[in-house]
């Protein structure tokens, strides 16, 4: 919900003049499915610098498109993890471990809150630690692109 709010404030925000449509230069479908990690998040960077590229080209200022290029692949990446996870619910809910299915699928929620809260707390804190003076925004929502690649990942891997 953070990534999501800081998105729609620059977008909207009076100073950046005109939007930039950053869905207009990025397509991280063709990213996804080849089960590699490494070669899914290559492909997400190259998207991002594709479309940073297109920026510079525009002439654009960094709230004009930068940031959006940033929120515009973690808006993607966003968006296939919440297409996988009603899945995996369904899955977790027939897993036959000897436990009742409703406490296979509360586990898995909670454990899903859990790593929101987490990445949310390490994405503000990666700026920081990099000692980023601008582009903040953006470094925040690259971070929390990584880390929900990642996730899925992990979920796809551990939810049959």
């Amino acid at each position: 919900m953070l990534f999501k709010a800081l998105a729609f404030t620059l977008l909207l925000s009076p100073s950046v003049g005109h939007a930039f449509d950053a869905s207009a230069h990025i397509d991280l479908g063709q990213c996804w499915g080849g089960g590699d990690i490494s070669d899914e998040l290559w492909c997400m960077e190259e998207q991002l610098w594709q479309c940073e590229g297109v920026v510079g080209e525009l002439g654009l200022g960094t709230a004009n498109g930068l940031y959006s290029c940033s929120h515009e692949v973690f808006s993607q990446v966003d968006q296939r993890l919440n297409e996988l996870y009603p899945s995996l619910v369904t899955q977790v809910r027939f897993l036959d471990n000897g436990m009742p299915p409703e406490n296979n699928e509360e586990l898995l929620r909670e454990a899903q809150r859990n790593w929101v809260s987490y990445r949310d707390t390490m994405c503000e804190l990666k700026p920081t630690l990099g000692r980023t003076n601008s582009g903040y925004d953006a470094v925040v929502a690259e971070c929390a692109a990584e880390l929900t690649v990642m996730q899925i990942h992990t979920l796809l891997r551990y939810v049959p």
